[in-house]
């Protein structure tokens, strides 16, 4: 059991509610959240040498350099306010990244969801361009059709959403994350939960967990635990 605040990566594959879950648990915990994936497309946003190899890594759909990326995690969790625990999502993506990182990390928490429900997500995704607000016409729809909540500017698709990229993501997340998923079990450190169900839910499963790991940290929301085997 670790008595501070843990450094939690969450995973799953593309659409499984990661970016979301992370933030939530992020929240209620009271530390930093990581994620590479707004991370790269910042970087990749900016007309620089480095900006642009990582754009072209993101528009084919394809996992950026192990070296990049472990280089980019290292340096961000080097910092002091990441040294009380963090909770990350979008990393590491590969074994040979995940034993880079393996002393950075205390708890896997992998969302499990289908390929079919993944790709029904992830076409049904937009943001805004104005503010970064992420919404979904299936698990968070904004108030008003097609309009930002918080900035009232029309939302927009991302250009990685497409079906052709959908499906070559899945292909690579089928080739090179899911060992991943083994190798960290293999070290004790995953947690396996079903991210199908509504975002409330499966973040109430999440948080249960945890609050048995970092009972002082957070409190569980149900009087039952959960288990290491998908809720």
């Amino acid at each position: 059991m670790i008595n501070t605040c843990p450094r939690v990566v969450i995973m799953g594959p593309p659409g499984s509610g990661k970016s979301t879950q992370a933030e939530i648990l992020a929240h209620r915990l009271g530390i930093p959240y990581i994620s590479t994936g707004d991370l790269l497309r910042f970087i990749a946003s900016q007309n620089t040498s480095l900006g642009n190899e990582i754009k072209a890594y993101l528009d084919r759909g394809e996992i950026v350099s192990d070296d990049l990326t472990v280089q980019l995690i290292v340096t961000i969790v080097s910092k002091d306010e990441y040294k009380h625990g963090y909770v990350g999502e979008g990393f590491p993506r590969t074994v040979i990244q995940a034993e880079a990182m393996d002393s950075l990390i205390d708890y896997v928490i992998y969302i499990k969801i289908a390929d079919s429900v993944v790709i029904k997500r992830l076409l049904s995704r937009l943001s805004c361009p104005k503010c970064g607000e992420n919404y979904n016409l299936i698990t968070q729809p904004p108030l008003i059709q097609g309009v930002c909540d918080h900035c009232q500017t029309k939302l927009t698709s991302r250009s990685d959403d497409t079906k052709a990229i959908i499906l070559n993501r899945l292909k690579v997340y089928h080739q090179t994350t899911e060992p991943v998923i083994a190798y960290f079990q293999s070290k004790n450190k995953l947690i396996v939960i079903n991210g199908e169900p509504e975002v409330e839910i499966v973040s109430k499963n999440i948080l249960n967990i945890i609050a048995k790991c970092v009972p002082n940290k957070v409190e569980s929301d149900s009087t039952k635990w959960g288990t290491n085997e998908a809720i």
